[in-house]
């Protein structure tokens, strides 16, 4: 008796399953990574490098559902070495755009010692997350800092994107 009460309630609960929307509810957190090597000789600016997360495959699944965008980490690492010790800085800008300034540094060790993968000594997360939220697109390039620096520096980026409803 108490089992065929209970069949009706049972059937109501299976038929307002489909009606909830999971997707409204669900919150998804990826990340968006990437990374490029410049070559720092003297004092002068790298080449440039833009980056546009637009143009990522999971940024297009979730583009419509953006809750929040964190700049989580930005590393380097000395591939190869045959100058003197010093400081490269990192710069960024917008998308395309030669407007960039300094959002990093790290320390460049005398040749011909190289680095395994580092965190940043000093990063200007906030100008970083800003272009990341506000464009999804950005700009870096690199510049050493002493005159004897001639090194491959390796720059990657991690950025975490939350979406959701």
């Amino acid at each position: 008796m108490f089992r065929s009460s209970l069949r009706p309630l049972l059937i109501l609960a299976v038929l307002a399953i489909p009606a909830c929307n999971f997707a409204s509810v669900l919150t998804v957190t990826y990340v968006e990574s990437g990374s490029r090597e410049f070559p720092v000789y003297g004092t002068g600016m790298s080449v440039s490098y833009d980056y546009d997360m637009t143009t990522s495959s999971d940024y297009s699944k979730y583009k419509d559902n953006v809750k929040s965008i964190h700049f989580a980490s930005l590393t380097t690492e000395v591939k190869a070495n045959s100058g003197s010790s010093g400081t490269v800085e990192i710069f960024m800008g917008p998308y395309g755009s030669g407007d960039v300034r300094k959002v990093a540094e790290a320390t460049i060790p005398a040749g011909p010692e190289t680095t395994g993968e580092r965190s940043i000594t000093w990063f200007d997360q906030g100008y970083g997350e800003s272009l990341v939220s506000n464009d999804r697109k950005f700009r870096t390039q690199a510049q050493a800092v002493s005159a004897g620096a001639n090194a491959l520096v390796k720059v990657s980026w991690r950025v975490e994107i939350e979406a959701g409803s």
